[in-house]
């Protein structure tokens, strides 16, 4: 995921902080030209390597090596494959697992996949490209 903070969003904008995280929020739809439908070597030609490991191989990075876990400001994560909104910072807390934890999403940011073969676990994916974003567990 990206972030964005909410000065970054009204610069762009050109509106307050409300209006723009609202906009922010409401990420690409079907037909929209910032839906990615990329076949793989597509994919590793337009990500890192170490975000086409997380988003495309669903693979969970190390703890604490996210450059996003100690974020703190007031704004919105987005998919890092498309830019659709998924999280907004009030909804992230600490979970003490070393990665960004979410009790809550975006409207229409998000959706669940199957849980990659474990029976307590769903998948967490954007809405707009399929990239994998994490797993939320049945304990919470």
């Amino acid at each position: 995921a990206k972030f964005v903070t909410v000065d970054e969003v009204t610069a762009q904008s050109g509106t307050d902080a409300g209006e723009a995280l609202e906009k922010a929020s409401k990420g690409p739809r079907r037909g929209d030209p910032r839906r990615k439908a990329f076949r793989a070597e597509q994919w590793s030609r337009v990500l890192t390597p170490s975000q086409y490991e997380s988003l495309r191989l669903a693979r969970t990075e190390q703890p604490y090596s996210s450059v996003l876990h100690n974020e703190t400001r007031v704004g919105v994560y987005s998919c890092a494959g498309c830019g659709t909104a998924v999280f907004h910072s009030s909804f992230k807390f600490e979970s003490f697992d070393g990665h960004p934890t979410f009790f809550n999403a975006i409207a229409n940011g998000v959706q669940t996949g199957d849980g990659k073969g474990i029976k307590m676990r769903r998948e967490i994916i954007c809405s707009c490209c399929g990239s994998h974003l994490g797993f939320v567990w049945a304990d919470g």
